[in-house]
């Protein structure tokens, strides 16, 4: 059941999302840990959740992540969901999987 639940479009998709949000961190120079924080107060360790969702083990797949955690964080980076959801639907249409960012280090 895990082979199919991470070759299923709304597996890349999600991949894609947290991908996505990672990199428009990395260009804003920000920290996961302050954003996990802001995004996610209520949270008792929202940077380890944060981690849990963009860090692919080698051996499972990744933490999942919800709509209203992912709106969360596009609101602390300042992204636009709506806008986030079709930028990960066009790279996912020219090709992109959750292959090209589960094996980033």
């Amino acid at each position: 059941m895990l082979a199919r639940a991470m070759n299923s479009k709304a597996y890349h998709f999600e991949r894609c999302i947290v991908y996505l949000i990672v990199n428009k961190m990395k260009t804003k120079g920000l920290k996961h840990k302050p954003v996990a924080e802001k995004a996610w107060p209520h949270l008792s360790s929202p940077s380890v959740a944060w981690r849990a969702i963009r860090n692919a083990p080698k051996t499972r797949q990744p933490q999942r992540i919800t709509i209203s955690d992912t709106v969360a964080l596009c609101e602390v980076v300042d992204l636009s969901f709506p806008e986030l959801a079709l930028e990960a639907k066009m790279l996912i249409d020219q090709g992109w999987t959750a292959d090209d960012f589960d094996r980033q280090d």
